[in-house]
């Protein structure tokens, strides 16, 4: 009768801190474009959310005879969802001014370099506008 052996397959230590090593250089090495994607979503989100606010306003100016005094009242007539009616989306807050015949709303990065690199304006004239380094205005490049 032979004698049986109980082994038990498993990995060793040392396999296991080569796989974890490997793990941890994949990893480093696509953080920064995850970060990058990340960012790049954020800024896409602030263009797309002022031409909501764009729209919903000439909406809003059909139907009341003028524009909305803030972000809020667009959310309080359900123009806009809860989350853009805050003034805060996708690492983005917009900052909205009115008066009666005029409007405009900024789009800055809640943390630059973070959450967004650009900031972006827009006013009744439909324009979006960007800046790279500061808060935009009318008087910086038109978006495509």
């Amino acid at each position: 009768m032979r004698a049986h052996r109980n082994t038990q397959a498993g990995f060793t230590l040392v396999e296991l801190t080569i796989v974890m090593a490997i793990i941890a250089t994949v990893t480093s090495m696509a953080l920064p474009n995850i970060r990058l994607a990340r960012k790049t979503a954020n800024e896409i989100s602030a263009i797309a959310s002022l031409r909501t606010i764009l729209t919903v306003n000439e909406q809003f100016r059909l139907r009341f005879s003028g524009y909305a005094s803030d972000l809020a009242e667009l959310q309080s007539t359900r123009h806009l969802d809860r989350i853009l009616g805050s003034g805060r989306k996708s690492g983005y807050r917009f900052s909205y001014q009115a008066r009666r015949h005029t409007w405009s709303c900024s789009a800055d990065p809640v943390n630059p370099g973070v959450t967004g690199d650009r900031h972006f304006f827009v006013d009744q004239s439909g324009v979006i506008y960007v800046n790279a380094h500061a808060a935009a205005s009318d008087r910086d490049t038109p978006i495509d």
